[in-house]
């Protein structure tokens, strides 16, 4: 299975098409070599099943590691330029820039969402919500079936655990994660929040692990979630988490745990 594809408004023949609006909206705030995986990556998409199109054919011919090309698909996945739709194996469809374009953008009345709106700018005290990012919060809503009160208890668990500089894309990638896994009420969210926040010290135990200093990510305590539900005991995990110190984070323990959940 190829890692890279197109979604149907994004098939490419024979040239690789660079949209404007990436070009515009995403370009100028997106580090060096996010841009080139992602220009890269559509170039890959288009030679659909050729070997090239692989995990370490990107990163070699990037001349990056394996955790910068995955920090830099999470930069795309948040922006919503990408869609991962597997994760084991890893599998990539690029999405259309312009399926965010704000022209098409269903309208909403503006008592529907008033509490809501009065509520989440109380999350971000020192900065006013602009117009289009609160319309995103309502698209999620309605196209998630996520009530308002659980989206804010999802945007402010991710608050909490970032800061209030959060980017609003990456609380909409949390809540349509959530979505997807069945988190859709108050009460599912609450029991969501209280078994991550259970995580935080294993967390930091598996980071000194690996030799990571930056701050865990929400997918960060996602994984370890998940590999403790696969029966990995936490000492297993450490004892393979010192496997990859300094050698490509979480996202190689990863890959690391599913070759020895295999075994």
């Amino acid at each position: 299975m190829a890692l890279f594809s197109l979604s149907s408004e994004s098939m490419l023949n024979d040239i690789t098409v660079l949209d404007n609006i990436f070009v515009n909206e995403y370009l100028p705030r997106a580090k060096g070599d996010y841009v080139k995986v992602y220009v890269y990556g559509l170039s890959l998409a288009s030679r659909g099943n050729h070997p090239s199109n692989s995990m370490d054919e990107l990163s070699r011919a990037l001349s990056i590691s394996s955790e910068e090309v995955f920090e830099a698909l999470q930069f795309l996945e948040i922006n919503g330029l990408i869609e991962i739709a597997s994760k084991s194996p890893l599998e990539i469809s690029f999405i259309s820039p312009r399926r965010h374009d704000a022209h098409s953008r269903k309208k909403y009345k503006p008592a529907k969402y008033a509490a809501f709106n009065a509520s989440i700018q109380s999350l971000f005290p020192s900065r006013m919500l602009p117009q289009n990012e609160l319309l995103e919060y309502y698209d999620a809503a309605e196209s998630l079936g996520l009530p308002p009160e659980t989206l804010l208890m999802i945007a402010a668990y991710c608050v909490n655990s970032k800061g209030q500089t959060i980017d609003h894309r990456y609380i909409l990638t949390v809540a349509r994660d959530w979505a997807k896994n069945g988190i859709v009420t108050p009460a599912e969210a609450e029991q969501k929040i209280k078994e991550l926040e259970l995580l935080t010290g294993d967390i930091r135990t598996l980071f000194s692990a690996l030799g990571k200093k930056s701050a865990p990510e929400y997918s960060d305590k996602e994984l370890l979630s998940k590999w403790k539900s696969r029966g990995f005991s936490f000492p297993a995990v450490i004892f393979a988490a010192k496997r990859c110190k300094k050698s490509g984070g979480m996202n190689k323990l990863d890959l690391l745990l599913e070759e020895y959940a295999r075994l």
